[in-house]
């Protein structure tokens, strides 16, 4: 009989412009490998409407997918009043850290009053309190799949205060029966403190080393979802970064980074792309400008998976096993970050030195048999 399993992610996973959705739908790709039932949930939004359902069910990843709201339609105002109105005034939620609303929660509960489920998998803290005191949840196994360090990301929050977000993330994390962190970094720190199991789950995806162009259409590929770090870190590679390079250079921006960056003669933006992989294939060199936020940044892992070298800060290795030798070139220094791609791109034998590295590491630490020998551990234990 097949695991059933309820998955909660609050964004379009089809729309394929940053690392947390590709990570999502290996994890897909893994339930259908393993056969498992896999209910899909997710807050409706601009780009997350009815016609995405249809489209993420036709994928076959998936039995059904839903949306929750964060408020009910105002169909009938007394109706509204007394369902929806006054029980949310008296709705007892935390204010850090916190997404869910009194009509997301109601929504959530009426999918676990339909069907029973073996697996409840969150993703994000600030989705946790769908299942805090819900005695829906019956005998599920409950994990919290943090995709982050989320105390680091939300330090440009109005009235953030370290202590007090850390406390609220680990409370969050003690809600769930196990919390899966996506490095040994982050595992490290939750299991300190955390009383939920804590399991590192990394980043899942196959090799694309054989799909990697000869002659490679763009010099520089930049893959980035739009939110406060990338916006920073893209402002100052554009400003300190961008002016020592050849403008003969043909740049890929890809993701809703693409927002937050000017127009350049050689610079072609995509906001959306309906496969991510067939750029990676046709480009030489990834850079990760990244002076703020945590954990492993999926853009790397999806260079490295084809071989291509990475050019980033510091940040851009967080809770990669090895910091050196890694096919990644690390520099906090706007010079030395040019004079890197500038030498990847002129110079062959220095890209194919790094290129074998991206592939050794690659392989070393992201075996899709091997992690999925890791997922099945959680799924069985």
């Amino acid at each position: 009989m097949s695991q059933k399993i309820l998955l909660f992610f609050p964004e379009n996973p089809l729309k394929k412009d940053s690392g947390n959705k590709t990570r999502v739908i290996e994890l897909l790709k893994y339930f259908k490998h393993k056969g498992f039932e896999v209910d899909f949930v997710g807050p409706q939004y601009k780009d997350f409407q009815q016609q995405d359902l249809t489209d993420l069910e036709q994928t076959g990843w998936v039995n059904k997918a839903m949306l929750i709201h964060r408020k009910p339609k105002r169909t009938n105002p007394i109706s509204y009043l007394f369902s929806s109105k006054i029980p949310s005034l008296f709705y007892q939620s935390s204010r850090v850290m916190n997404f869910v609303t009194f009509n997301f929660r109601k929504e959530f509960d009426e999918i676990l009053r339909q069907k029973t489920y073996d697996f409840i998998i969150i993703s994000y803290v600030g989705w946790a309190e769908l299942i805090k005191d819900n005695p829906l949840v019956g005998q599920a196994k409950t994990i919290i799949d943090t995709h982050d360090f989320a105390t680091v990301q939300f330090k440009n929050e109005k009235g953030y205060e370290v202590g007090k977000f850390f406390g609220t993330e680990i409370e969050r994390l003690d809600l769930f029966d196990e919390t899966w962190a996506i490095s040994p970094d982050e595992a490290f720190v939750f299991g300190q403190f955390s009383k939920s199991k804590v399991r590192t789950i990394p980043f899942v995806m196959p090799n694309h080393f054989d799909q990697l162009s000869a002659s490679p259409k763009w010099d520089l590929i930049y893959v980035a979802s739009n939110n406060v770090h990338n916006a920073q870190s893209a402002q100052w590679f554009f400003d300190h970064v961008y002016p020592l390079l050849s403008k003969d250079l043909k740049i890929a921006v890809i993701g809703k980074i693409s927002q937050a960056i000017g127009d350049y003669p050689n610079v072609a933006k995509h906001e959306f792309v309906e496969d991510l992989n067939v750029f990676y294939a046709d480009a030489k060199i990834a850079i990760c400008p990244m002076l703020s936020g945590s954990g492993v940044k999926i853009k790397v892992v999806e260079a490295l998976s084809f071989g291509i070298p990475v050019v980033c800060n510091t940040r851009g290795v967080d809770g990669l096993s090895a910091k050196t030798d890694n096919g990644c070139l690390v520099t906090d220094e706007a010079k030395t970050f040019a004079d890197w791609i500038n030498q990847l791109n002129t110079n062959p034998g220095f890209w194919q030195q790094h290129s074998q590295k991206a592939r050794a590491f690659f392989g070393s630490n992201f075996d899709l048999a091997e992690n999925y020998r890791k997922l099945d551990a959680a799924f069985e234990g």
